[in-house]
């Protein structure tokens, strides 16, 4: 299809319908342009080689560029690149948030003020920093990177590879080796000069140089990678050959293709809207770091006042221990491991024992005026008592003999070679941690009815006369230690176990 356009072409300039004739017409006009163009030297016709006089030529851009190849393939120094490009747009106050949104930032920040208030101002950064995005200021920074781009791309084109098929002695990285080149055919180096074509196209001469090779200058700290009037130099000659046509015309000759063109790619990154969404996203992480210490440092104080130590353990397969196995494999896991571990040991530590002898003396030996309210108070106390079992069978099917730790464990030996088995492992354990959640929220409300009551009942005590328990001096003769006390540290103690168990399932 291509060849019959190319031909109609032909036929339109040359009025007769002769395409190989046409073609020979064009490619005599392409020699004539060789050899009538002020960089003929570079190319000789009747034999089809590229002179060693292009080799000079991109030996003296390889000389210059040289210096600078090294920091252009650092990605360090790129990334750095980036950050200085946007900053040298940016207004003051700009400017000011972008260097505080950072961790190390964020932590000094902490040691002055609350977690609420940093998050607050994060918040206000956040929207400060994206309003001051505008489209000129945008346009601006995509502008100066695009031509750094371009920058980059011709100082880290390997024009090595090219130069040593001209030498095959020639020693790389070495300004002062002095090359003997020779001439190449040219059909050994079409690919190699369009590569060179492409790279050098985008080079703008109107472009703010300047300003590029000042950002350069402050990634490197005040050092100048190449002096301005270097660079404009080497970029007018580029120039001044690509007005030329002089390589087009030369792959055309090799070729024996007189129309054909090279395409040139340019480098249309929109670094502005990368990098305000990338540090919407910073705030975003430093908000959630500190809401999740937040949420783990009241995890922590919580459990400390139940168990006194945060660290707990009483189950044999829904752990954190176990858990660890999954983490390392990129894999859900076990979510509420600490949740259910730390309501199993609630249940067995105090429900049983401390609240087991509380609820005997005022459900049992109580005289209620409200049989209503002492029997919703027993069946929220007893209900309680019954997760515990409940739990052990829900742990027990993570066992070897389990039908989910059987299942989990078959799967979690093939799991590096067939990736098919993270898909499997994660719908068990999604079912695993539904479970858990359900045992804990259900759990919670039986808490919450067992509080409400003691609560009440705390009230109650310092009545005269008494609402809800008539017989209070009784009881309180009877307990091993002051009934008041011991409903107040019963409620502080399921306080603290609700809440605790409330913040772990609000993920």
């Amino acid at each position: 299809m291509a060849e019959d356009i190319f031909d109609k072409v032909f036929s339109l300039f040359s009025g007769d319908n002769d395409p190989d004739g046409n073609k020979r017409v064009f490619l005599r006009q392409v020699l004539k342009n060789l050899t009538q163009s002020k960089y003929a030297k570079f190319f000789k016709p009747r034999t089809e080689e590229v002179d060693p006089a292009f080799a000079y030529f991109l030996y003296d851009l390889y000389k210059t560029v040289l210096p600078l190849q090294s920091f252009v393939q650092n990605r360090g120094q790129l990334d750095r690149i980036k950050q200085i490009t946007v900053e040298a747009y940016l207004d003051k106050t700009s400017f000011e948030i972008a260097r505080r949104i950072r961790a190390d930032a964020a932590s000094t920040m902490l040691k002055t003020m609350k977690p609420q208030e940093l998050t607050k101002r994060l918040e206000a950064d956040l929207k400060t920093l994206s309003a001051g995005f505008d489209a000129n200021r945008t346009v601006a920074i995509n502008r100066t990177y695009n031509l750094i781009s371009a920058f980059i791309r011709f100082v880290s084109f390997d024009f090595a590879v090219i130069l040593k098929r001209f030498d095959n002695g020639f020693k790389v990285g070495d300004p002062n080796y002095i090359p003997k080149f020779a001439a190449v055919r040219a059909v050994n180096l079409v690919k190699a000069i369009e590569s060179f074509r492409n790279a050098a196209a985008p080079l703008n001469v109107e472009g703010d140089w300047k300003v590029v090779l000042g950002i350069f200058k402050a990634a490197l700290n005040g050092v100048e990678l190449i002096p301005y009037d270097q660079w404009q130099n080497l970029v007018l000659n580029l120039r001044d050959v690509q007005l030329s046509n002089i390589m087009d015309l030369m792959i055309q000759a090799t070729l024996k293709d007189p129309l054909w063109q090279g395409r040139v790619t340019r480098a249309e990154e929109n670094l502005a809207e990368a990098w305000i969404d990338a540090k919407r996203e910073d705030i975003r992480r430093l908000i959630d770091g500190i809401v999740l210490n937040q949420r783990d440092a009241r995890i922590s104080s919580l459990a400390t006042v139940i168990f006194g130590t945060p660290d707990i353990t009483r189950l044999s397969y829904y752990t954190l221990k176990e858990n660890e196995i999954y983490k390392r494999s990129n894999l859900d896991g076990f979510i509420y491991a600490a949740g259910l571990n730390y309501l199993y040991a609630f249940i067995s530590d105090y429900v049983y024992r401390e609240l087991l002898e509380l609820c005997d003396i005022l459900l049992v030996r109580g005289q209620w005026t409200a049989i209503a309210l002492s029997r919703e108070m027993s069946e929220g106390y007893h209900s309680m008592k019954g997760y515990n079992e409940k739990i052990e069978e829900f742990d027990e099917d993570l066992a070897e003999s389990g039908k989910d730790g059987s299942r989990l464990r078959t799967a979690l030996l093939r799991v590096d070679r067939d990736q098919s088995q993270f898909r499997y492992i994660n719908s068990i354990t999604a079912g695993l941690n539904e479970r858990a959640l359900e045992l804990i929220e259900n759990a919670n409300q039986s808490f919450s009815v067992v509080g409400k009551h003691l609560r009440n009942l705390s009230e109650d005590l310092q009545k005269s006369p008494h609402d809800l328990i008539i017989n209070w001096k009784e009881l309180n003769l009877v307990s091993k230690s002051p009934l008041p006390q011991r409903i107040e540290e019963a409620v502080t103690k399921i306080g603290s176990i609700t809440q605790l168990l409330q913040i772990i399932t609000t993920l």
